[in-house]
């Protein structure tokens, strides 16, 4: 729902802040108050552009913030572009003047479109203007399937996707079938040529060890050979020495056992290192075997590196690691019977999906004419009739296999025409409402201007319930000018336009139950109401809460 929107330098309010509640919200005010504001700066940032005099005089830009509960498609759209905000809110900003409008979602700046695209899912807007959204195909449709086919829409959508992708996928795999050939047959020369060397890392890395040792033999023995003389000569001697003549001291002073048990230990490590160095001259005999073969494969990896152009021999192994992943991929690509048989069942899936959205469809268009024209009736319309149009389509699309249009005939044996052409206003917005009661709406705020545009007495009553009605399930949000419909609000606001500093300015308040009375006696009975037109609200609003 929508929970609050700011306003600031729009038209003449310089500053306002409007928090809203569940249910049925009425606006009502005198005329050139200002109560359609709010229905213009929705319909602002769910996409319409900016008109001359929407600018504040004096002012540079216009700004316009609303926060929404975020549920449903909404939240969808906002998890599917990172636009997630602080406990499931969707805080939609834009900055409107100057040559473009800057837009905000949660506090990120987004492209105009954007912004649009996530309000237009949260708030259907229902009136005359060609930026309401009874007047797009989409809106239309989205009605239609609203009526028991949303998840057989989704899925025709999502079905179409996987098949076209796969289309492409053949169509690309037949155009390119020589140069991929060729490419396999490359690459499979160049993996086989890379994995004769039985290059891997590990290998790089002992073959470079063992190749170092092998090479410098000579030296390793040597210097061991020396070292090993000087332990045996000089260290295990010299600490012998000095270990019997501690042992005779130490019968003298119990003080001389720490350092003979450093000496123990000295001679321990130094017998071991004897021991490590006597078998390390055994193992450096010369091997030319395997100084060869490492020469070999060092020189191998070398030549390979060199070939391919690669910095270094080490980024051999992920180098023919990414040659056989092109050369699978280009294998599944190659396999046109695969890919055909993948096409194929996609594509009669798609088929099958559409079957089932084109029934459900037609059980909506019977369902929607029915009850809408039912409640038409009770909207002052007793002639018109709505008319779901499913024309079939030469090729399926993402959206089925048929063109989805609402129209309406607002007279007996009319024929059916757009409802952009039809209906006037105040039609178009009883007719949104109607749709949305019979069951098409499926956001979560629906916004009506004019729906009581041309109607009074049972059927004025008759609109007030039904919006009462459907904000059971929905926010509602309706400007009125008529004491029947706002008196079966929920929450009732007045618009009324004052003088601020000298100028013109619009006051928005939430009234209280006396102050309500007090708006429909207005609306009953002029600026100045008498005692009758009291009287009148009160029993308007007595009625109204019995129903």
């Amino acid at each position: 729902m929508l929970k609050r929107i700011a306003l600031r330098r729009f038209v003449f309010i310089r500053e306002a802040v409007v928090e809203f509640g569940r249910g049925f919200c009425a606006f009502t005010g005198e005329t050139g108050a200002g109560k359609s504001l709010l229905v213009e700066a929705l319909s602002l940032l769910a996409g319409a552009r900016p008109v001359s005099g929407m600018l504040m005089p004096g002012a540079e830009n216009f700004e316009i913030e609303a926060v929404f509960d975020a549920d449903g498609a909404a939240a969808d759209f906002l998890r599917e572009n990172d636009l997630e905000g602080e406990d499931g809110e969707m805080l939609a900003r834009g900055v409107f003047g100057g040559p473009r409008t800057r837009a905000y979602i949660n506090g990120r700046r987004v492209p105009s479109s954007v912004l649009a695209d996530a309000v237009s899912l949260a708030v259907d807007i229902c009136g005359q203007h060609e930026y309401y959204s009874l007047r797009k195909p989409a809106a239309q449709r989205a009605f239609i399937d609203g009526c028991g086919g949303a998840a057989e829409a989704a899925a025709v959508r999502e079905s179409h996707r996987q098949w076209t992708a796969a289309a492409e996928q053949l169509r690309r795999a037949r155009e390119s079938a020589e140069d991929a050939r060729l490419r396999r047959e490359s690459l499979a020369e160049e993996i086989a040529e890379l994995n004769g060397i039985n290059f891997s890392a590990a290998a790089w890395e002992s073959e470079n060890l063992l190749l170092t040792r092998l090479s410098n033999a000579e030296d390793l023995a040597a210097g061991g050979g020396e070292a090993l003389r000087i332990l045996e000569d000089t260290i295990l001697s010299g600490l012998s020495r000095a270990r019997r003549r501690l042992s005779e001291l130490s019968r003298l002073d119990e003080k001389i056992a720490a350092p003979l048990q450093c000496i123990d230990e000295s001679a321990a490590a130094a017998e071991e290192a004897a021991r490590t160095l006597s078998r390390y001259a055994d193992e450096l005999r010369s091997d030319p075997e395997a100084l060869a073969k490492a020469e070999n494969f060092v020189a191998e990896a070398h030549r390979m590196a060199r070939k391919y152009r690669l910095p270094d021999p080490a980024l051999l192994e992920s180098f023919t690691a990414e040659k056989e992943k092109e050369y699978a991929a280009l294998e599944s690509s190659a396999d046109a019977a695969a890919l055909e048989k993948t096409e194929s069942k996609l594509r009669a899936e798609f088929a099958a999906k559409c079957k089932l959205l084109t029934q459900k469809r037609r059980a909506a268009k019977n369902m929607l004419e029915k009850k809408t024209g039912a409640i038409l009736q009770k909207l002052s319309m007793p002639e018109a009739k709505l008319h779901v149009a499913l024309s079939p389509l030469d090729s399926p699309g993402a959206h089925g296999a048929e063109r989805t249009e609402l129209l309406v005939s607002t007279r007996k044996d009319a024929p059916p025409g757009a409802l952009a052409e039809v209906a006037s206003g105040g039609e178009l917005s009883r007719l949104g409402l109607a749709l949305q009661l019979a069951g098409g709406g499926t956001k979560p705020v629906a916004v009506f201007d004019e729906v009581d545009a041309g109607i009074g007495g049972a059927a004025a009553s008759a609109a007030g319930g039904f919006l009462r009605a459907l904000g059971e399930s929905r926010q509602v949000l309706c400007v009125t000018h008529l004491a029947q419909v706002a008196a079966h609000a929920d929450l009732h606001w007045r618009v009324r336009a004052v003088k601020q500093n000298g100028a013109r300015a619009a006051e928005i308040k939430q009234l209280s139950d006396e102050e309500r009375t007090e708006e429909l006696a207005r609306i009953v009975g002029g600026a100045a109401p008498g005692n009758a037109a009291r009287a009148n609200a009160a029993e308007l609003l007595r009625q109204a809460r019995k129903k």
